[in-house]
């Protein structure tokens, strides 16, 4: 994991992944995003806790929302760079607890 954060079940955040280190100089934009996330028993959780998905420059922004207490989700940032059609990703674990007191 590259990141850890916390959020509340009822709260709605956004997270920003800046690819840009993970990709070429030349790279000014990203193609082909998604962020994807799965729940602790490997399950597809994507609809239930991302929202909207954009982007600005190499960095891609995610709603985050929902999700059921006590879960542990692992997100996947992903996307290529317009130029080097390089791979770039991010993997962040969000902690879901109703007694949040980390970053949202």
């Amino acid at each position: 994991m590259e990141d850890v954060l916390e959020k509340h079940p009822d709260a709605k955040a956004s997270y920003d992944a800046d690819l840009s280190t993970k990709l070429s100089d030349s790279d000014t934009t990203l193609v082909s995003e998604n962020v994807s996330a799965l729940d602790t028993a490997g399950l597809d959780a994507t609809a239930e806790v991302i929202g909207a998905v954009t982007k600005s420059g190499l960095v891609l922004t995610a709603v985050l929302k929902d999700g059921v207490h006590g879960e542990d989700y692992k997100l996947l940032f992903k996307a290529l760079g317009n130029v080097s059609a390089r791979w770039a990703t991010l993997t962040v674990e969000m902690r879901v607890r109703k007694d949040s007191i980390g970053n949202f």
